[in-house]
């Protein structure tokens, strides 16, 4: 129902600037600048405004906002939204920039003291009737429908749904000017207006639609009525009196801006929003824009690229580095772009082993810096040294455990206007050298770099890139070069083992289920479940079929249905074989008979360290299938493991500050052991109990719900509550941390590791209930196995240091090191890098670090 317009018709649009705002904070991502000011909800507005712009007719408009002192409603009702708890920092800092994003896009915009948005938004629109052929209201907010008339409309963008006389009619079940009467009898909880107790929306639509109005309910109008109701009406007809006033919108504020034509829409001042949008660090919407025709196009920078001469390598100044690559990701050359020079240099990669470019890569006052540095020494062979910088790590801990997939996003993320380039090319490249992509990313990456050092300086974070991170990276390259050895023929006779353990299963369910089906099909599986055999219905998965996921299956097995449980160790073997049986060998370097799993810094939100190609962080432990005991160390090696003890724990103990964890780990009791002592009240603690303690343990480190815990014991949601109920009374003050915690990541978007990391919680106000407990319980445990992760670098640094090139470490799993280690040195070793492990930090509770070694990963002929 868009409204036409004639040449000479006005269409005032009223915007219900606050509303937006509020609806984009907790319904867009979080979204900051280079600063750290948060943008979110202004982009949300931002491009809401010019949908409208864009796609509807209108002559005349205005952004109406909420004003900060508190309006006549609040002493009417003191109560007035007094549930609400007070917005975060990052929300009002927004709130606080409406008016500049108005006067910078020319949109006029209306405030007063006392009275709310939706009070102007009334106002002016009944006021606007003696000039526009139509009003239009634009909002989300179901109380602006009693504003509806023939000439006023609603639009609700959010839904992009036109609301009319008719539309209300058909949601309420009566005309515009009676919604007040309904909300005056069932409340607005949103609002904590009370209305009348045990009346809801139905009842108060059914009473006002016979009765009329209010005044006729409270005055007995309703013909058939309980004496219960005729009770609650008399008792409480002053309240809702009351609750009427508060919810009709006053059609009274001062119009201050009287003049019809101060609201007419204008293209915006080009200065004026460009230094708004360059402000904000708004780049993709600065390109729309200037497509709009809003910002005046950028001349392109100019820019000259040269061959390299051996003096250009001779210079003594930083430098970045981008590296050319085929579609392979080969590189086949590299552009310099020195801090004290205009111009770029270009070396061919034949030009690499020529002494000058050796010279320069050695030479240590050659500060040399390029993006996802690990990477490109993979490539290049090289070794890691002290002049070489990292433009991704940078990026990752000045964003809070967030890094760009690529190298031109992390040049617009720091804030700075990437333009386009004129590039003048030395005669003496090639064409097939000529990657603009490449010249831009050398000749603004230079100024990224200070721009990420400065802001990791300003967070204090400095010192956790130059003496964590950054030096560890040539820890890690290590790792990669050395690899890990594998016994094929293990993982082959493991994987013919699984294959006839998925066979036997197969043949079981196909006659449960009276044909053979593709088990590795949901599609396939939901409908033999839900339809051939008729179980009850579960979840709908975003396919339309019923879901039979694992979570799902595991509740019928609860329920007693044993051919879910086939199913679910069907898949169980068949992810072993796949994954890992079939999948390792397949990895291993012909070169070496090794594994080399690459790693990385920048994949986790929280600063642990990440395997993949393959992933050898996830190798199962399983007594049944053991696939660790196919990783054996060289002839004439042991594996060496050191892991810490329950080290998040002991992290919660200190950071918590936990009196009854932190005595029992001063004490030296298996926390595991007592925590099932008290909640299983017994003495006798089984293996059972242990387990279920240590299951309850952890899981209250990553905020497990009560249904959570429930699926992984696979007891009674109700039995499961009872145990955390239980946990907390054990241990106060855990739930205080939790909650503290959780404050913190609301309030300002990130929490922090005890070394001062930031991890930023970016869905904490996720308008999706779903999303936004994840990001919870992502805020519970990320400061307590951030700080393990930064514990394990500092770890790692220190035994590269002891091990020298006699020893090697292999592998990092979370809170375990593997290193291949002299059999000769390896029980004098062990102690010395115990010792080293457990003093890398001082706690109000011990580090304890245990070890064992063998010949195999996970055979512990000693251990301690």
């Amino acid at each position: 129902m868009p409204i036409q317009l004639s040449s000479s018709d006005s269409v005032f649009y009223l915007i219900d600037a606050s509303g937006f705002l509020f609806r984009s904070f907790f319904a867009l991502p979080c979204l900051t600048t280079s600063k750290n000011r948060p943008i979110g909800a202004l982009l949300g507005v931002c491009n809401m405004l010019l949908k409208l712009w864009e796609e509807h007719n209108f002559t005349h408009w205005t952004l109406v906002l909420d004003s900060k002192e508190p309006t006549f409603r609040h002493e009417l009702m003191p109560s007035y939204k007094s549930q609400r708890k007070t917005p975060p920092e990052a929300l009002l800092e927004q709130f606080s920039f409406l008016p500049h994003l108005c006067e910078s896009f020319s949109i006029p915009y209306i405030v007063c003291p006392g009275f709310e948005a939706d009070d102007l938004m009334i106002s002016y629109g009944k006021w606007g009737e003696k000039f526009a052929k139509k009003i239009c209201l634009i909002s989300s907010d179901k109380d602006l429908m009693q504003a509806i008339t023939p000439k006023i409309l609603m639009y609700d963008p959010v839904k992009e749904l036109w609301i009319d006389q008719e539309t209300v009619k058909t949601l309420w079940g009566v005309v515009p000017e009676k919604i007040p009467d309904i909300q005056a009898l069932s409340g607005d909880a949103c609002d904590h207006i009370p209305g009348i107790p045990g009346v809801g929306l139905k009842t108060a639509k059914l009473w006002i639609q016979e009765a009329g109005d209010l005044e006729a309910v409270l005055q007995g109008k309703l013909k058939v009525l309980s004496h219960h109701k005729k009770k609650l009406i008399n008792d409480f007809q002053d309240q809702a009196r009351l609750c009427y006033r508060m919810t009709c919108l006053r059609d009274d504020v001062p119009i201050i801006h009287s003049d019809f034509e101060y609201f007419k829409r204008c293209t915006p001042d080009s200065q004026k929003l460009e230094h708004f949008i360059d402000q904000l660090e708004l780049r993709r919407l600065k390109g729309r824009l200037t497509d709009l025709g809003w910002l005046r196009k950028k001349i392109p920078t100019a820019v000259s690229v040269k061959f390299w001469t051996s003096t250009d390598l001779l210079r003594q100044s930083s430098v970045y580095i981008s590296w050319v690559q085929d579609k392979e990701e080969r590189i086949f050359g590299a552009f310099l772009k020195f801090y004290d020079l205009d111009f770029l240099i270009f070396v061919p990669f034949s030009d690499f082993e020529t002494s000058e470019w050796k010279n320069f890569w050695n030479q240590e006052k050659n500060l040399k810096i390029f993006w996802d540095a690990l990477a490109v020494l993979r490539k290049l062979n090289k070794d890691m040294s002290s002049s070489i910088e990292d433009l991704r790590l940078l990026e990752y801990i000045a964003r809070g455990c967030h890094s760009s997939d690529t190298s031109q996003q992390t040049l617009l993320q720091c804030g700075i206007e990437v333009k386009d380039l004129d590039v003048q090319w030395d005669s003496s490249i090639s064409e097939k050298f000529h990657h603009t992509k490449a010249v831009q990313e050398a000749f603004f990456g230079i100024q990224a770099y200070q721009i990420y050092k400065n802001r990791l300086k300003d967070a204090e974070m400095e010192e956790l890139y130059e003496t964590l991170d950054l030096p560890l990276m040539g820890c890690l390259q290590k790792m990669e070069q050395k690899g890990i050895a594998l016994d094929v023929l293990i993982l082959q006779e493991l994987s013919s083992k699984l294959l006839k353990k998925m066979k036997a299963l197969e043949e079981k369910i196909y006659i449960e289920i009276g044909k053979s089906i593709n088990l590795a099909s949901p599609k396939k599986l939901s409908e033999v479940l839900f339809q051939d055999l008729g179980w009850p219905a579960s979840k709908k998965g975003k396919s339309g079929q019923y879901s039979t996921d694992s979570g799902v299956l595991e509740e019928y097995v609860l329920k007693g249905y044993s051919l879910a449980q086939d199913i679910l160790d069907w898949r169980h073997y068949a992810k072993l074989k796949q994954s890992y049986t079939d999948a390792l060998p397949e990895q291993i370097n012909l070169d070496t008979k090794r594994i080399h799993s690459r790693f990385s810094m920048v994949t986790t939100s929280t600063g642990r360290l990440a395997s993949f190609h393959p992933n050898l962080q996830h190798i199962p432990i399983s007594s049944e299938f053991p696939i660790r005991s196919a990783f054996h160390s060289a002839p004439g090696y042991f594996f060496l493991s050191l892991d810490y003890s329950q080290i998040e724990l002991r992290l919660l103990a200190h950071m918590g500050n936990i009196p009854s964890l932190i005595k029992a780990f001063q004490e030296g009791k298996d926390i595991h052991y007592t925590t099932a002592q008290t909640l299983f009240n017994t003495s006798e603690v089984t293996d059972e109990h242990r387990k279920y303690a240590k299951t309850i343990n952890f899981g209250i480190l990553y905020g497990m719900s009560a249904y959570g815990l429930a699926q992984q014991l696979r007891i009674s949601s109700k039995e499961a509550g009872d145990y955390i109920h239980r946990y907390f009374e054990l241990y106060p003050g855990v739930k205080d941390y939790m909650k503290q915690v959780e404050e913190h990541a609301k309030q300002t978007g990130y929490v922090c590791t005890l070394w001062g990391r930031k991890c930023a919680i970016l869905d904490i106000h996720s308008s999706s209930s779903t999303i936004r407990q994840g990001a919870s319980r992502q805020a519970i445990n990320a400061p307590l196995q951030g700080t393990c992760a930064d514990f394990m670098k500092k770890a790692m640094l220190e035994c590269q240091k002891i091990i020298g090139h006699t020893s090697y470490l292999l592998l990092q799993i979370h809170d375990e090191l593997l290193l291949e280690v002299p059999e000769e040195c390896v029980e004098k070793l062990a102690h010395t890098l115990q010792s080293v492990m457990e003093q890398v930090a001082y706690l109000k509770v011990p580090l304890q670090v245990n070890y064992y070694w063998g010949k195999v990963w996970g055979e512990k002929n000693i251990a301690h």
